[in-house]
């Protein structure tokens, strides 16, 4: 007896019903092998998606550790800590920190504003599209 394949409609189920055993030997064949196909697919695409995933977290691993070195290398300019030093202690190359530093300062100036003008009332929306679309 042939089993019905749930996801064939009517007709097609009809038309396989007809087939005779060569027939029907050769579409099985080719069921299992599409099959067998699919699931290749489906298990590579997988795969890769975790690859994808594994190699994401741990580029952000990494650019979290540099986040986190520039931060503290901007705290140890602060207090003074003369560059070669703090690249000495952060693995950094004296020129990443100045750019980080530069980076670290604007962003710092900018927070001040927005809490200067949160304070105040007044929003700074508007003053920094005007300054910065130009």
């Amino acid at each position: 007896m042939r089993v019905k394949d749930k996801y064939l409609n009517p007709f097609e189920q009809a038309e396989i019903a007809n087939f005779d055993d060569e027939e029907y030997s050769k579409y099985e064949e080719s069921l299992k092998t599409y099959r067998d196909l699919k699931n290749s697919f489906d298990t590579a695409r997988e795969e890769g998606r975790e690859e994808g995933r594994r190699e994401g977290r741990e580029e952000g691993r990494r650019e979290g550790g540099k986040e986190e070195k520039i931060t503290i290398a901007g705290k140890l300019k602060r207090q003074k800590v003369p560059p070669e030093i703090i690249s000495q202690s952060t693995g950094l190359r004296i020129e990443e920190i100045e750019k980080g530093l530069d980076n670290f300062s604007h962003c710092e100036s900018m927070l001040r504003l927005c809490y200067a003008r949160e304070k105040t009332g007044i929003s700074g929306v508007h003053t920094f599209r005007k300054r910065n679309s130009a």
